[in-house]
């Protein structure tokens, strides 16, 4: 549940304010501050790309719904927001995809002191850690939500207390990759935080998905990039309320467990596949999905294209491979890409082994 804006605001509509400056911090409604404050997890100098931020907005639970709009599209908006007002400054301008730094606090007194105040609070110094709210006597703080961990030691009593947490970061150091994580005999430690939310495992070193993340039975948002995993387990059903699994560049996967089709709340699926043999089955039962960067066609049940006919949701990018697996022009059709109008990059592909391509299925799509 949504509380309701605090009544000592005055009145705030975000597009009204698209064109204006920036308002200061504490003229921002609730929701836009919880937005901000969430960036304090991110270290000095760290670089994001708008849609990670905007997922972990909504997986957190930070976006205030809108009629009319996903949830999505109005963290969207949030994000904009905050560019225009210099909260979040471009990294990269020339990239294709822009990646952003965090906040410029100099610009907002309120907000450069709240900053202030909490890095003074933070006790993990050595290794620049930094956790949302504050740090008491290496422990986090009952008030904590939002945790980021770097190289520490992550021991038992480092969470003790922090029941109330929503987020855990694992942060990676350069191409640091953590093969030894301690996270590996975690699983006491993640019975005390079972209200999580999101959690990022990025780089962790992981070769299967350990037994205690489902049963993180709240989560929403799971990030395993760039891990060696082999297997993901069945158990993944648990997590029903997931609506991000993000598995880019587990180039390791052997095997993808059927019942992946049943998170039904699922709506950004991120993989890039390697062995292209491994496609999740019957995929076009996540009626919700919006993100889904590449579909491989198979010459089995739940990997033909058909998948897509009911995907109408889908955005951005997307990558058919395979093509050569489509039979028939009716069957090419029958995947009615042209009803997926957020789709704004496709890619066609035909195996390397398939001399012969079939335009004529491609004009079919």
């Amino acid at each position: 549940m949504h509380s309701l804006p605090s009544p000592s605001l005055p009145p705030f509509s975000s597009s009204s304010c698209s064109n204006k400056k920036n308002p200061g911090y504490d003229l921002l409604p609730w929701y836009l501050r919880r937005c901000l404050e969430f960036c304090f997890i991110f270290t000095p100098g760290f670089t994001f790309y708008k849609k990670d931020l905007v997922l972990l907005w909504v997986a957190g639970g930070l976006v205030h719904p809108v009629a009319g709009r996903s949830l999505e599209e109005e963290a969207s908006h949030y994000f904009d927001l905050m560019v225009s007002w210099n909260y979040f400054l471009v990294a990269y301008p020339d990239h294709p995809e822009p990646a952003f730094t965090s906040l410029d606090l100099d610009l907002d007194p309120p907000l450069y002191k709240l900053r202030f105040d909490w890095i003074n609070i933070d006790r993990f110094t050595m290794d620049h850690e930094f956790v949302r709210h504050c740090l008491f006597d290496g422990l986090v703080s009952e008030k904590a939500r939002h945790a980021s961990m770097g190289r520490c030691s992550i021991s038992e009593g480092w969470l003790q207390p922090s029941r109330g947490l929503r987020t855990i970061f694992l942060r990676r150091r350069g191409t640091h990759c953590y093969s030894n994580s301690p996270l590996n005999d975690a699983g006491q430690l993640f019975l005390k935080v079972r209200f999580l939310r999101v959690l990022d495992l990025s780089h962790a070193g992981f070769k299967s998905l350990p037994d205690y993340v489902c049963d993180l039975l709240h989560l929403r948002s799971l990030n395993l990039s760039y891990n060696p995993i082999e297997t993901l387990s069945r158990s993944i059903i648990n997590l029903f309320r997931l609506r991000t699994l993000n598995l880019f560049r587990c180039h390791e996967l052997t095997s993808i467990p059927d019942n992946l089709c049943l998170l039904s709340n699922l709506r950004h699926l991120v993989i890039s596949l390697v062995k292209l043999n491994l496609m999740p089955t019957f995929i076009g039962r996540l009626t919700s999905l919006q993100t889904l960067l590449q579909f491989t066609i198979l010459r089995k049940d739940g990997c033909q294209i058909a998948e897509l006919r009911n995907l109408n949701n889908l955005c951005g990018e997307l990558s058919i491979e395979n093509l050569e697996n489509v039979a028939t022009l009716d069957e090419a059709k029958g995947a009615r890409l042209h009803l997926k109008t957020g789709i704004h990059k496709l890619s066609l592909v035909w195996s390397e082994n398939e001399p012969n391509a079939n335009f004529d299925i491609a004009r079919g799509l």
